[in-house]
């Protein structure tokens, strides 16, 4: 490719100065570079105080560059150009060609000789409103703007006479009828008519005529009523409860899995009976009253087409995320919560150990699972026998003590009260990395505090 020096400037006071703008450079056709194809889109150059430099690819005979000076408030400047070969060159220096034939165009002639020589064959009004002209000698002339500003409206012209009045058009179809008027107000109310019974009062004066007076006004609307009480159960069979309704059963020695209760508990409760169609389907919901299970469970059965389901219970689930995350479920067997998921997540309890030089010692519980790893954890006790006292917490310790040999000939030996222990057979603790990993069953209930520090978090599964 060529280097092309561009200097483009202006007059000024103290000689010229360089311009702003830009050039647009676009190849006259379609090109093949190689194995590529190469568009005849334009590409920009920006002028930095009148200058630039642009590396083109140098045309063949079959086609030219076509460059077009967008500068400052100056009427565009379109000039077609073959680029040579070698370089660098001068923008001023590139050979103008007829874009037509794509020779080199001579020397100008005058303008005079120019225009006798020269008619306008095509004109084109461009985005920024010049007229550019193109004569039928190929070159382009940008003649400036052609659209001037919006003139004053003229004088508005005489009304024409009327013209005479058109045929009478053929009658229209029949419309659609009108929607309904508004309903007027209702009359006042006559008064009213006399009875015609007749009504004799014994009295010393003789005969009394008597009629109805008028109706009185209505009173005030009335305090709604609170939630209805229950209706007693007693000894009724619950398969015999169809209709939909809240009751009651205040008698614990009622609620027999014989009268198909749910349970014999001995307890009072709630029965809320809905109908879903008819007697055909039916939903019964029992809760139980009782302190021990504190709302912690109800039952739910259905009637579909004379067949009583089996009861469901319902328990409830907690949640707490005291101590790392842990979830429990009711269970009504036993009455008690039961632990059904559980994990404290990975903590180094490294710290807890005074002789700790480095390594880590990672203690983790899910479930009923606990794990100690050590992770190239390295002693400085001098003793043969090192203890590691109570860095087994609470909700973490085993039922029985637990073995594990690691290396050297040594055991570890996890004990029950939290402590651990280290049998090194003779060899000095301190010139000995630890590494292993050791698991058991705890039957401890959940720690409500976690020891030491979290590594990472307890994953969402």
């Amino acid at each position: 490719m060529t280097i092309v020096n561009i200097s483009i400037r202006k007059p000024a006071s103290a000689g010229s100065v360089g311009v702003s703008g830009k050039l647009l450079w676009v190849p006259t056709k379609r090109l093949l570079v190689g194995e590529d194809v190469v568009l005849p889109m334009p590409f920009e150059v920006s002028l930095v105080d009148g200058t630039a430099a642009v590396d083109p690819i140098p045309n063949e005979p079959t086609w030219a560059w076509r460059v077009t000076e967008v500068i400052d408030t100056q009427a565009k400047h379109t000039r077609f150009v073959s680029v040579p070969a070698a370089g660098p060159v001068s923008y001023s220096d590139l050979v103008d060609v007829n874009p037509a034939s794509l020779e080199p165009t001579a020397l100008p002639d005058p303008m005079w000789l120019q225009m006798a020589n020269s008619t306008v064959e095509t004109g084109l009004v461009d985005e920024v409103g010049h007229l550019q002209l193109t004569r039928t000698d190929g070159q382009v002339v940008d003649a400036g703007y052609v659209v001037g500003p919006q003139g004053i409206q003229g004088i508005q012209g005489f009304q024409g006479i009327q013209g005479a009045q058109g045929l009478k058009g053929d009658k229209g179809d029949k419309g659609d009828k009108g929607d309904q008027g508004i309903q007027g107000l209702q009359g006042i109310q006559g008064q009213t008519g006399l009875s015609t019974t007749l009504s004799v009062l014994e009295t010393t004066t003789g005969i009394d005529y008597q009629y109805p007076g008028p109706q009185g006004p209505v009173g005030p609307k009335g305090d709604p009523g609170g939630i209805v009480t229950g209706t007693l159960l007693n000894a009724t069979d619950l398969n015999l409860i169809l209709t939909s309704g809240v009751y009651r059963q205040d008698n614990g020695t009622n609620i027999l899995t014989s009268r198909n209760y749910p349970e014999n508990s001995g307890e009072t409760g709630v029965l809320i009976v809905h109908q879903a169609s008819g007697t055909s389907f039916i939903e019964q919901q029992w809760y139980p009253s009782d302190a021990v299970r504190n709302s912690r469970i109800f039952w739910t059965r259905s009637y579909n087409y004379g067949v009583w389901r089996a009861w469901q219970a319902r328990p409830t689930t907690r949640i707490d995320q005291t101590a790392g995350r842990a979830a429990y479920t009711w269970d009504y067997l036993n009455n008690r919560e039961q632990l059904v998921y559980g994990d404290t997540g990975r903590r180094n309890i490294s710290s807890s150990i005074p002789t700790a030089v480095s390594g880590s010692v990672i203690l983790a519980r899910q479930g009923y699972t606990v794990m100690l790893i050590l992770a190239d954890f390295l002693d400085s006790s001098p003793n043969t026998n090192v203890n590691w006292n109570g860095i087994i917490p609470i909700g973490f310790r085993p039922s029985n003590w637990i073995y594990m040999p690691i290396p050297s000939s040594r055991t570890m030996t996890i004990q029950n009260g939290g402590n651990v222990t280290c049998v090194s057979g003779g060899v000095t603790p301190n010139t000995v990395v630890y590494q292993g990993c050791l698991t058991w069953r705890t039957e401890e209930a959940w720690p409500t505090t976690l020891p030491g520090t979290a590594l990472g978090t307890i994953p969402n599964l």
